[in-house]
């Protein structure tokens, strides 16, 4: 069982995730 990757994998996943929604709700705006 390699929980290293696995850990990172999941944290990249979720801070996709968390960006995604902010931004589809407007909060950040790239300009």
């Amino acid at each position: 069982m390699i929980t290293g990757e696995k850990d990172n994998f999941l944290i990249k996943l979720i801070l996709v995730i968390i960006t995604n929604v902010l931004y589809d709700t407007n909060i950040i705006h790239y300009d």
